[in-house]
């Protein structure tokens, strides 16, 4: 596993020259892409919201106060990593907006029956399936503000 790249916020507030290359691949890029770039910083360990007079609304808090948001422009992709975000912003789209439609069918189907329906299961568990395994992002990380 390749350590994270840690960028300064300011050097992308300067407007800098970005590299014709991607940054993850250093294939050439063949697209660029607007959009923010999220930090991760550090939290105190979850365990505190185990703590009396500690809870997860806490530790959002703490997470909102310190997480910097940045916006980048012009941000170079290889055609790999310009494929991976076009299908994960269209599996985004319709797993909400497919979800939003059976959650209005089921309760339509739900008004029009007389009793209980056990096929109105079968979005739930769709949902379920199409979310499918957890996996870690740790090392898929392209960049890192500090």
């Amino acid at each position: 596993m390749a350590p994270a790249l840690e960028v300064p916020a300011a050097w992308f507030a300067s407007a800098p020259e970005l590299p014709g290359h991607c940054v993850r691949h250093g294939l050439p890029a063949t697209r660029r892409e607007d959009f923010v770039v999220k930090s991760r910083p550090k939290l105190s360990p979850w365990r505190r919201t185990l703590l009396p007079g500690h809870s997860s609304l806490d530790r959002a808090g703490e997470y909102a106060r310190s997480v910097k948001l940045t916006r980048v422009s012009g941000w170079p992709l290889c055609g790999r990593c310009g494929r991976v975000r076009t299908a994960g912003l269209v599996l985004a789209n319709v797993l909400f907006f497919g979800g939003v439609a059976m959650l209005i069918a089921s309760l339509v189907l739900r008004a029009q029956a007389d009793g209980p329906v056990p096929m109105l299961l079968v979005p739930i568990l769709g949902a379920f399936a199409a979310r499918g395994p957890r996996r870690s992002s740790e090392g898929r990380e392209c960049s890192h503000i500090v």
